[in-house]
This record gives C-alpha cells, structure tokens and sequence, in this order.
C-alpha cells in the first residue's frame, strides 16, 4: 500500500487550522476525526489479518486526542516550551580501582576500570543524546580454599557447576570423581556499551510530524564469553509522529516561588524562573560541585530578587509545598522495536509499536492526563498487549494534593495449535497528602485491581496511610 506522508500532514493542518478558527459544532470535530482516522489507518496498515478492527479503533482514539489538544489547549501553560541546553561528560572510574589481599599462603588480586562518555543536546525541535561505556575486570586469586569446592562432584559425576577457583574431574577411579582447589585461577572480563537517541521535527513546527530513534547496543567480551554464541546485543527502535506533550511542571512550580516571594507574578517573570527550572537537568554536567548554588543563585536573578536563593529552595524541596505535575500537549506515535544482533537460528520479526498521549493542565490547580498504548508482535506466535489510563490531580492549596488514576489493560498470547490466551484487567488508584509546614505530613493511599476474566480471581483492594509528625 502507498504511504503518503505529506498528503497526511497538509491535510490533518488543514483541519485543526479550520477547526481552531472556526469552531461552531460538531460537524467540524466528527470531519476532522475522520479524515485523520483514514490517513492514520494508511500509515499504521500491518498486517491487516491481525488486529485490523483494533487498529482503526485505537487510531481513532488517537486522532481525537489530536483535536482535543486544539479545542482545550491552556494559554498559559502552552507558552512553556522547552529549555535549550548542551552539555558532555566523560568519566573514569575505578570501583575498586586495585584491591590485594595477602593471608599466609593465599593471595588474591582485583583491578576493576571504567569509562563513560555522555552528551546531550536539547532545543525545541532537535533532541539528540548518545554515549558509551566500558568496563574491565581482573581478578587472580592463588591458594583458593579447597572447602568451597565440597560435594560439587559424586559417584563419578559432577553434580552441580564448580564453584569459581575449582577444578572438577576424575583421577584414577571415576567413583573418586573430586571436586579441587586449583592451584592459581584468574578470570578477565570486560563489558562495552552505547546508546544513541534522536528526535526531529520536521513538519509542523516543534510541535508537529517528527521522526525518532533509539538504540542500545551491548558486548559482553572475555572470559565470560568464551563459548557463548550470543554476547552482543543491538536494540533498534524507528518510527515516527505527530506531536508534543510538555512537561509544564515548571511553570508550577515558578507559580509557587513567584507567590512565596510576593513579588513580581508576571508572565514575564514566571516563564524566566519556569525556564531555570527546567534546565536543571543540565546544570550538574555544567558546574559539578557548584551546580546546586549556581542553580538557586540563577532562579533567585530570574525571580528579581538576588537574595531569594534559600527561600526558594525551601519552596522546591519542601514535603509542605506539594506541587504535582503538570503537562500540556498530545502526542501520537507509532515504531518498530526488535534486536538486530541475535544469536544464530534465533528468528525475530520485532514488535510494531503504537501509543498515543494527551494531557491538559486546568486552571492553575488541576491536571488531567489519558495515555494509550497497543503492541502487537509481529511473528506468528507472539503477544498484543493494549494499555489505556487516565488521570486526575489536584493541588487544593500548596500543602494539600489528591491524585486519581484508571487503568485498563489487555494482553493476548497466540501460538500455533492452541487457543488464544487472554487476560484484561482493570486498576484504580486514589491518593491524598496533606502537610502542614514543620509539624506533620499524612498521605493516604487507595488501589482497587479486578481482574475481568472469568477465572474466579478475586478483586485486590490496598489501603495504606502514612504518618510524619516532627515532635522537636
């Protein structure tokens, strides 16, 4: 079937460009879902035979939480976009660098090394971070204690694997089978890793058509691997999207330190200290030690008060000061995942990948997020699994904050020559804290998960309170 990409994108911009200036009914709404139902059906068409009907469904969902974003997006929130920062690390370790012991006859040596390497770049329409590292380990020892290797070997066999610095085996009669201390034993392994992740925008702004990708690659070298067929590993995962979800929470969290300080609450000033906020991630790598100081020093400027470092502090590290999470966006995206350095005779055809994400910030005190994702193996026995949740927070005050939360999920196992096995269940969640600043913190929490097949399972119901009072 033909894909095509940009007869998808000019007309689901189309829509949403329609439906946010002329917003007058139903009609639009239905339309545009619609048509980017059928274009989102054109772009995720796999294997039709299997999940087809799923499919389009789920799609559907998809493209609705698209319109949803439009239709309710939050100015305030939607404003916060996403800080830009760059920065690399390359560290060398040695855990324990060299360790040698000496008792009598027995000695043992240790000589354990490291490297890793990091970068990460981050803007508004171009994420990339990749890095490696590397590990050796040597250890000799001499005169290993023959009492550990007891009762591996009897009646002629080896009944369990020799225990590292042993040597199994048969010396004259095979019923004296012996399991001995070797004389001298040293082990050599090292281990390579690196991972790689990109995300481009390429349409539509930095909040629109993108494609990603990620990889993860393992080696396994040494002795550790000396007969083993299967000691690399390399993880891929394609695809591409439509989209953004933003983590907003900064810009909560720069709304409880602008009113802590009862100064200037402006927009201005609240997306200055939002955009501090959510860098932080960043200034570790930048200024080592003396990143936690740099970092309160530069909200401290970004709120205009230079001599707020501490107060604001205690605003974001408080229990008392519950500022739940906060996002903006939708996103919809759909991949490939499978490991391209298998074993031999290990067939995989990977899984395809479909999720989709919407949140939406209420007023300044509530949150509401819904989540969906479907995978579906594509070989001929193999797993779908469906997962769709939502959830709701609230900050009643800075002090007090509930959280709810749904949660269904699906999972069919299919094999060649038997039926299908399928479990779905159903989880509900329901927390509450509240504190009062250096006196006491309670948080109760309640979870409700019933299992939706008829097998007799019983429900589960948790129930659990916590309780912090500072006496002095």
């Amino acid at each position: 079937m033909s894909l095509n990409f940009n007869n998808f994108i000019k007309e689901l911009n189309s829509s949403i460009t329609h439906l946010s200036v002329d917003f007058n009914g139903h009609n639009n709404v239905y339309s545009t879902i619609k048509d980017a139902t059928n274009y989102y059906y054109k772009l995720s068409y796999i294997q039709p035979i299997k999940g087809e009907i799923i499919m389009k469904s789920l799609i559907k969902i998809s493209a609705m939480l698209l319109i949803m974003g439009v239709i309710f997006a939050d100015g305030a929130y939607d404003s916060f976009d996403i800080p830009e920062f760059e920065y690399q690390t390359l560290q060398i370790t040695g855990d324990n660098l060299l360790h040698f012991r000496s008792a009598g006859d027995d000695t043992d040596m240790n000589i354990d090394l490291g490297a890793a390497y990091n970068f990460n770049s981050q803007s508004p329409g171009f994420n990339l971070s990749y890095g490696g590292a590397f590990d050796f380990d040597m250890n000799s020892d001499e005169n290993v204690d023959a009492s550990q290797c007891a009762g591996a070997c009897a009646g002629g066999v080896c009944t369990s694997a020799c225990p590292a610095g042993c040597a199994c085996g048969c010396e004259g009669d095979p019923a004296a089978c012996t399991c001995t201390a070797a004389s001298e034993v040293s082990t050599t392994n090292w281990d390579i890793g690196g991972n790689a992740s990109v995300e481009k925008y390429l349409v539509g702004g930095n909040k629109g058509m993108f494609a990603y990708g990620d990889a993860d690659f393992s080696m396994d070298g040494g002795d550790q691997a000396e007969g083993v067929d299967d000691n690399m590993d390399l993880w891929l995962d394609i695809g591409a999207g439509y989209g953004r979800v933003v983590n907003a929470r900064p810009v909560a969290q720069a709304y409880a330190v602008a009113d802590a300080l009862g100064g200037d609450t402006s927009d201005e000033t609240v997306m200055a200290i939002a955009a501090v906020i959510g860098a932080q991630g960043s200034y570790a790598s930048m200024y080592k030690d003396d990143a936690d100081e740099m970092y309160y020093n530069d909200l401290a400027a970004a709120a205009g008060d230079a001599g707020a470092a501490m107060k604001i502090r205690k605003v974001l590290n408080s229990p008392a000061y519950n500022i739940t999470d906060r996002s903006t966006g939708y996103s919809v995206r759909a991949g490939l995942y499978n490991n391209y350095m298998r074993a031999d005779g290990d067939e995989d055809s990977g899984d395809f990948n479909l999720s989709a994400e919407y949140a939406m910030p209420i007023d300044m005190d509530k949150q509401v997020t819904a989540t969906f994702d479907y995978g579906m193996g594509l070989n001929d026995d193999d797993v779908t699994t469906m997962d769709l949740g939502v959830g709701f927070s609230m900050a009643h005050s800075y002090n007090w904050a509930t959280t709810a939360g749904f949660e269904y999920s699906n999972s069919t196992t299919t094999a060649a020559g038997l039926d299908d096995v399928t479990t779905s269940g159903v989880t509900l969640s329901l927390g509450t804290t509240k504190a009062v600043l250096n006196q006491c913190a309670v948080t109760g929490t309640f979870g409700y998960e019933m299992d939706l097949e008829d097998d007799g399972a019983d429900p589960i119901m948790n129930l659990d309170v916590t309780f912090t009072y500072w006496v002095f």
